[in-house]
């Protein structure tokens, strides 16, 4: 009577001789590992700069240009567009990073207050966005609004907030804002990248 294996054995039987690249292995630990002293110095509250220089100068010699480069990506990927006022304190530790990993503190300085000016001039057309979008859906809202009352045979009070066709459309007016702003986020990210690997 022939023996059935499970599935685990076969899997197991095949990939037995496969082997892992230990230098892939060891490039991707290494990645793990700068995304992790950035990660680190960006979102705990408790990390400032000290912590990050210690960290940093634990990595060897040898393994210090992975490390950066991820170091270098993570902190690109956290300049984005900001939802509210509260990105002020985020963006200090960007600055405080990207100081950190570059030779050029005053061009640094010099680009995060156009971030910053960026940030700014983004809320406020968002806010303006808003405004212009709740003017102009009144008209709508008050007719729903008054067919609604009819139906129910009592006055019903709506707020453009809760209504989803309103939502739709500010959704709408807000991506293709963001696609403009979205531009300058990717001009900022390529001249912060060449300022911290000239």
């Amino acid at each position: 009577m022939a023996r059935i294996r499970s599935a685990l054995e076969i899997v197991l039987e095949k990939t037995e001789s496969v082997v892992g690249d230990p230098e892939k292995i060891r490039k991707s630990e290494l990645e793990k590992t700068g995304k992790r002293i950035m990660g680190t110095f960006l979102f705990d509250i408790d990390a400032d700069i000290d912590s990050l220089k210690k960290q940093y100068e634990t990595v060897p010699e040898a393994d210090l240009s992975i490390v950066r480069e991820q170091m270098i990506e993570t902190l690109l990927n956290n300049i984005s567009l900001p939802q509210d006022d509260l990105y002020v304190q985020a963006l200090g530790k960007v600055k405080k990073a990207a100081e950190f990993l570059s030779e050029s503190s005053d061009e640094i300085t010099e680009l995060f207050v156009q971030i910053d000016q960026m940030y700014q001039q983004y809320l406020q057309s968002r806010d303006q966005l808003l405004d212009m979008a709740k003017q102009q859906y009144e008209p709508h809202l008050k007719r729903k609004q008054q067919q609604m009352s009819q139906q129910m045979g009592r006055q019903v009070t709506l707020h453009a907030e809760q209504d989803p066709d309103f939502i739709k459309f500010l959704e709408s007016n807000y991506q293709h804002l963001e696609e403009s702003f979205q531009e300058g986020v990717e001009e900022i990210r390529k001249s912060l990248r060449e300022l911290i690997t000239a």
